[in-house]
């Protein structure tokens, strides 16, 4: 039950929305529901909101009814009323129902009329089919003639729904038989009228639209009949006929739409007649409003035709775009993108215009519209695009025209020949000798083919089309253009004498169209003959007339490489073909010929300036050669960011796998060069190893090292041969790598092993070097220059005589080790160790009080970054040890201002300097304060400096201060000098 109310609380709120939309039934003569209806939305028939409720109650019983079958207690009159109201409010489907009950119901007075509605609820809901079934069973067997003769109409209007116009009128005429008269008499003559005029019958259909006027008095409907009579007319083309029936409409008070719809036929009418302004004049009298519409649509596109007959492209521009927008719905849509495409063609909005134009070509189902577009596209294309224009050239030889025809053949024969489409040049050509072997153009055609022929390599056929020609006609204005030909042709079959003679003579005319063709082939001949003075004279012909021509390079760097060939300077025309042909095929040969000759010549600068030029030139035949060797040169410049960046930017692929192992060679090294580790371990990888150099995969090794990862490391070292150096370093590296995380076990395992492994001195040496500097680390210093003893390789003499001095400073024999390093500091500076024996000196000179010999190596030292604390604080110990307080000074101030270690150290002998040298109290007291504030509590110096707080308080005389901070001292756990010291001071400034 909840279900049955559920579905008709819909039901009621369709009803409601249906009546509450002013729905209109749209059959053309269901007159009595368009008067009820119209009543409605006119007014004459109002509804109070309590008349809207009991609409939706009735609704309500009437699905109540239909769903429950609760027949008994309502009467048929009752039941009729509810399904005429549900007629009327369009809910079809529930007045379909109930009229079928009540004609089953019994045989009563509703019978016929709820047959009757029946029928027409099933027909307003589409269904025509079952409808005309109804229409005819009730037409059998109805008993009131009125409605019988009215469901004739009916079953018309079901076959003209069903697109049956010969059984429709056929109907609507046994209805006007019936009937007579009556409105809907008038509604099946207009029908009858409107199949005819959809079937292009215009006569006939005028006479049913006048028989519609005679039997009506409605005058809007009449004026619509009026405005169709005058489209038939005009369709039919009786103008003036049309123009009559028409004009009277424009003054006839008759609704707005009909009146614009009688201006727009006029209108179409005065443009078939030549009168565009009067058409216009009409046309623009149509509410923009209704512009909008579908059925006004086409006066946007007659606008525009007019004003493109006056002259007026831009106000037809706007037109067509207005029109267009509308969509393909338009009768005129092609026509009209046609008419913008022609428009915009000829303006800055070329591109536009063309796509229009190809979607003509493309959609349009009219022939004559196809053509005319193909004709346009192909007159754009061909001068710029000839290939492009050659598809639209073929739909053109469509035309009616049979000269235009042979014209176009000819032309798409060349056209052909321009864009290298050379069979079917051959079959273009072949197809006009066919259809005019006696046309006045014949020796243009065989010139022609001869050309074709020639291009594709049938050299005999050709050489025979080209004589023939002065065979046939001695007059032919081809006659010379063939010699021109034949000259190629015995160039090219190596008779360069002969050609040279037919050239010298063909360019002897006057009249002539490969003049230009003509110089740069003689200039070959003599080239290829050792002529290269007479060459040279052609040449000139060249450069002095024909500079602009395409291709005019090629002339001069055949020229000029005969005349390196021959051993002459060419660099004239070097200069000439970089200044004026920069960017030609030419050029870019000789930039990779001159970058390559630099190149070989070690001369890097120069070519990679060569390689560059080639590089950003459009010829990209060997791109990958100077791509790669510019590379090199800028390596070799030890320009290695601009290999970097070049290399990941670009991001090179080359066609084989030597290219591509160079780059990644090239991109490892400078990033190594670079010191950019990580790039380098984020580069390689193992499938990389497999081609790479050992020297790349050692750097790969020594960066993932340096990264911290020593398991790839040790997989590197198993793409290189034991038995090389490369692998001896690598191995040198990991034992540095242990001895740098004090692994010594593995570190000196691993250099054991080199030694063992490797008895190759170089190789063996480089891990002494490291054995060497284990011992020296664990204090094994007899052990360590025992084992550099044994070093006898040059490459490792530096780092030797490094370790050998830190070893003789170690064990305390400073003189010799002083010594030692002041002549061999040259090979120090080179070592890994040179900052380990600069700073040895400086300290074994700093207990010496050699203020010369430590300044020496101070500055030795100074040329490594970030060796500025140790310097000043070193520096301004020794020189205030030795009372040189004011140089003292400026190397501890210097330090103070440096975030490290040494900077408290620094202010507390600043302190001391202004106290007891400068005896300035105030500004050892604030550096003093300042370093209480920054040191430790557990820090002895904090103690020291407390007890210098109190010496300068005394001095200052202010004895509470005093006595607070020596308190301070004697509070500490220290039993050592400093608490001495403060008891000693406590005792002696009189605290006791």
């Amino acid at each position: 039950m909840k279900g049955h109310l559920l579905k008709n609380m819909e039901n009621i709120n369709r009803c409601f929305r249906c009546f509450k939309s002013g729905w209109l039934h749209e059959s053309a003569a269901d007159n009595r529901s368009k008067e009820f209806f119209s009543s409605v939305k006119n007014g004459a028939i109002s509804f109070k909101p309590h008349s809207l409720i009991r609409i939706c109650i009735a609704a309500a019983s009437i699905i109540f009814i239909i769903t429950t079958g609760a027949f008994s207690g309502i009467d048929t009159k009752t039941l009729f009323e509810q399904a005429t109201e549900a007629y009327k409010s369009g809910n079809y489907g529930s007045s379909e129902m109930l009229f079928k009950k009540i004609a089953d119901a019994a045989d009563s007075e509703y019978r016929d009329r709820a047959l009757y509605y029946h029928a027409l609820s099933i027909y307003n809901q589409k269904k025509y089919k079952s409808a005309l079934y109804e229409f005819n069973s009730f037409i059998n067997d109805s008993r009131t003639v009125t409605l019988s003769n009215e469901a004739r109409f009916w079953t018309g209007e079901c076959y003209y729904r069903m697109k049956e116009n010969l059984k429709a009128i056929e109907e609507y005429k046994r209805f006007i038989s019936l009937t007579m008269e009556g409105p809907m008499v008038g509604d099946a003559h207009d029908r009858i009228g409107r199949i005819y005029s959809n079937l292009k019958r215009y006569e006939e259909a005028v006479i049913e639209w006048e028989s519609a006027l005679k039997k009506s008095s409605d005058k809007n409907r009449n004026a619509k009949r009026v405005v169709r009579i005058g489209g038939a007319l005009y369709s039919s083309q009786k103008y003036e006929e049309a123009i009559e029936r028409l004009n009277p409409i424009l003054t006839s008070g008759a609704d707005q739409e009909i009146v614009a719809r009688a201006r727009m036929i006029l209108g179409g009418i005065y443009q078939k007649k030549g009168d565009h302004k009067k058409a216009l004049v009409l046309l623009n009298s149509i509410p923009y409003s209704l512009l909008k519409r579908k059925t006004y649509q086409d006066a946007q596109y007659l606008k525009a035709r007019s004003f493109i007959e006056l002259g007026n492209q831009s106000s037809a521009k706007i037109h067509l775009d207005l029109y267009l927008q509308a969509g393909e719905s338009g009768k005129y849509y092609y026509d009209a993108m046609y008419d913008l495409g022609m428009i915009l063609s000829d303006g800055p909005e070329k591109d536009r215009g063309i796509t229009l134009l190809e979607n003509v070509y493309k959609s349009a189902k009219s022939q004559e519209l196809r053509v005319k577009s193909s004709r346009r596209l192909s007159e754009i294309f061909l001068e710029k695009d000839p290939d492009r224009a050659i598809p639209y050239l073929e739909e053109s030889i469509n035309s009616d025209d049979p000269e235009k025809n042979k014209e176009t053949l000819l032309f798409i024969g060349k056209s052909y020949i321009k864009v290298k489409k050379y069979k079917e040049a051959i079959r273009t050509l072949d197809r006009f000798i066919d259809k005019y072997p006696y046309d006045k153009n014949i020796d243009e055609v065989n010139f022609l083919r001869a050309r074709v022929y020639l291009e594709t390599g049938d050299v005999d056929r050709a050489m025979r089309l080209f004589e023939g020609i002065e065979k046939q006609n001695p007059f032919s204005s081809y006659v010379g253009e063939a010699n021109f030909f034949l000259a190629s042709m015995h160039y090219k079959r190596g008779n360069v004498k002969k050609a040279i003679s037919l050239l010298n003579q063909y360019l002897g005319q006057p009249k002539i169209e490969n003049r230009y063709g003509a110089c740069v082939l003689l200039v070959r001949s003599y080239v290829q003959d050792g002529e290269l003075q007479q060459a040279e004279k052609i040449l000139n012909i060249i450069i002095k007339n024909f500079m602009k021509e395409k291709d005019a390079d090629s002339p001069i760097y055949d020229y000029s490489m005969a005349l390196q060939k021959a051993g002459r300077s060419p660099e004239r025309y070097f200069n000439l073909l970089f200044n004026r042909f920069s960017e030609s095929a030419s050029t870019m040969k000789l930039c990779l010929m001159m970058g390559n000759e630099n190149f070989q010549k070690k001369n890097y600068k120069k070519a990679e300036e060569y390689y560059l030029r080639y590089l950003n030139g459009l010829e990209k035949k060997d791109y990958e050669t100077a791509f790669r060797n510019r590379l090199h040169c800028l390596y070799y410049m030890e320009k290695y960011g601009d290999v970097t960046g070049i290399i990941e930017r670009e991001k090179p692929s080359g066609t084989g796998d030597r290219y591509s192992r160079e780059i990644l060679s090239l991109l490892v090294r400078s990033y190594y060069a670079l010191k950019n580790y990580e790039k380098i371990y984020k580069t390689i990888n193992n499938e990389d190893m497999k081609n790479l150099p050992y020297d790349d995969i050692f750097i790969y090794a020594d960066s993932s090292l340096k990264m911290g990862d020593l398991a790839s490391a040790n997989d590197a070292a198993r793409f290189i041969s034991g038995k090389s150096g490369s692998y001896a370093r690598l191995m040198c590296l990991i034992g540095s790598y242990h001895l740098k995380n004090n692994d010594y076990d593995e570190a000196e395992k691993t250099y054991k092993n080199v030694i063992t492994e490797m008895p190759q001195i170089e190789s063996s040496d480089l891990a002494r070097i490291g054995l060497a500097e284990l011992y020296y680390k664990k204090k094994r210093y007899r052990d360590a220059l025992e084992k550099l003893d044994e070093i006898k390789a040059a490459g490792s003499m530096n780092n030797k005589t490094a370790i050998t001095i830190n070893c003789y400073f170690k064990t305390g024999d400073g003189k010799r080790a002083s010594a030692m390093a002041r002549n061999g500091l040259a090979q120090v500076l080179k070592s890994g160790f040179a900052k380990s024996v600069l700073k040895n000196c400086m300290r074994y000179f700093y207990k010496e009080k050699n203020p010369g010999e430590f300044s020496f190596y101070s500055k030795n030292l100074s040329m490594f970054k970030g060796q500025e604390p140790f310097i000043n604080h070193l520096s301004g110990k020794m020189y205030f040890e030795m009372q040189m307080y004011q140089r003292s000074y400026a190397f501890f101030n210097q330090q103070s201002g440096m975030s490290n270690r040494l900077k408290k150290d620094s202010i507390y002998y600043l302190s001391r300097i202004a106290l007891f040298h400068y005896k300035n109290l105030k500004e050892a007291e604030s550096l003093l304060e300042k370093l209480d504030q920054i040191t430790e509590p557990k820090d002895d110096q904090k103690l020291k400096i407390k007890l210098n707080l109190s010496i300068i308080n005394k001095e200052m005389n202010r004895k509470e201060d005093s006595a607070r901070y020596l308190k301070d001292v004697l509070k500490s756990n220290d039993r050592g000098n400093i608490r001495s010291q403060a008891e000693n001071l406590y005792e002696a400034f009189g605290f006791q």
